[in-house]
């Protein structure tokens, strides 16, 4: 396993991230107030998951 493939998975990841906070700031937003609708629950779900994933690491 090269150095450049773990950047370059860190990159992706990086991106990756970006996506999904860029989806999910309007709704972190909303959810934060304590506004959680039905409509927030997946993408709530998810980002608890990203979360999860970044704290193993």
């Amino acid at each position: 396993m090269s150095t450049e493939w773990t950047s370059q998975q860190q990159g992706r990841s990086v991106v990756a991230n970006k996506t999904l906070y860029s989806l999910i700031q309007p709704l972190s937003k909303e959810m934060v107030s304590g506004q959680r609708t039905p409509k927030h629950e997946p993408v709530y779900n998810l980002w608890q998951h990203t979360r999860q994933i970044h704290a193993l690491k």
